[in-house]
């Protein structure tokens, strides 16, 4: 019998699962672009200083280092309409918003410490998830912070950066999305399985999870900020999710063992997107010649194994 194939999954891979070819592409093969699109670099160098400045108890200068370094370090796509997204002044003053704002002057919400003292920020889970004759998958991700609403729940964040004009509609896209149930799943899994665990303690409470977003604008002066509401998942609603997730396990493992591998997306239209007019990463690839297309992924991608608690190493 063959080795089984380790496959890791997060919310975002889950996301290419309309497309078994995307998904393939995405969790088997490694396959990414060389470039980095400038808006999600931007929305990473955030995330660090974040976490930094938390573990750093407030240490700007050393905390910014960091986000410079991912800012600087990491190849990407600049979006021509957009030049800001790669202004390091822009950043900081980002940064320096976020820090001064969204959290010195937060009076609900605190993040909880850690037996060692640290607080819990970036906050890493991998499950295992699902195992046939073919694959072992397991289930992964990093939870921005955890904490507690003074007087209330246990709570879960995560930060968001935008561009979105629409500040009071941007999170409804959220109400019915994987990324913030995956995580309450996983909190719930390490209830079960590692119940001293900070995830798994917070997991056996009446938990919720929200989004904290950053609005940002080409005017550093006009950055903004929003909460969503508070989701709290009923089991129901986090047992539909699972039998989702495994599903996708089971046509990947099928792709897999039957190497059909087809582009779903020429049938259920996800080859772009129909709201924000952007083809997927593979659109040229796709849509050309073996010839050609064997030449695009040479020049265009690479190849590494897909670890999504390794993102950005």
């Amino acid at each position: 019998m063959s080795e089984k194939l380790i496959v890791k999954l997060d919310s975002t891979a889950l996301g290419t699962s309309h497309c078994i070819l995307k998904f393939h592409a995405t969790v088997v093969e490694g396959l990414t672009t060389k470039k980095m699109d400038s808006n999600l670099l931007y929305g990473v160098a955030v995330h660090t200083f974040i976490d930094k400045m938390f573990k750093l108890k407030g240490d700007f200068p050393t905390a910014f280092v960091h986000a410079k370094d991912i800012f600087l370090r990491i190849p990407c796509e600049v979006d021509p309409k957009k030049p800001w997204q790669r202004d390091l002044n822009h950043l900081r003053n980002t940064c320096a918003a976020v820090w001064s704002i969204q959290v010195m002057e937060e009076k609900i919400y605190e993040v909880i410490q850690l037996p060692n003292g640290d607080p819990a920020t970036e906050q890493t889970f991998e499950i295992l998830w699902y195992e046939d004759d073919n694959i072992v998958v397991y289930l992964c991700g990093t939870i921005d912070s955890v904490g507690k609403f003074i007087g209330g729940v246990y709570a879960i964040r995560d930060w968001k950066t935008s561009s979105s004009w629409d500040t009071k509609g941007y999170f409804s896209q959220y109400e019915r999305t994987r990324q913030l149930p995956i995580y309450t799943i996983a909190c719930k899994r390490m209830a079960r399985d590692q119940p001293d665990s900070v995830l798994g303690k917070i997991g056996a409470s009446k938990m919720g999870a929200f989004i904290d977003a950053i609005f940002l604008n080409s005017d550093m002066n006009k950055t903004s900020f929003g909460r969503s509401n508070i989701y709290s998942y009923t089991d129901q609603y986090l047992e539909r999710v699972e039998h989702m997730i495994d599903d996708q396990c089971k046509r990947l493992s099928m792709a897999i063992k039957t190497g059909y591998i087809p582009q779903e997306g020429l049938i259920n239209g996800t080859c772009q997107h129909a709201l924000y007019n952007k083809k997927c990463f593979l659109w040229n690839v796709c849509k050309a010649n073996d010839m050609v297309a064997k030449i695009g992924l040479e020049r265009d991608f690479i190849k590494k194994p897909f670890d999504p608690l390794q993102y950005n190493a």
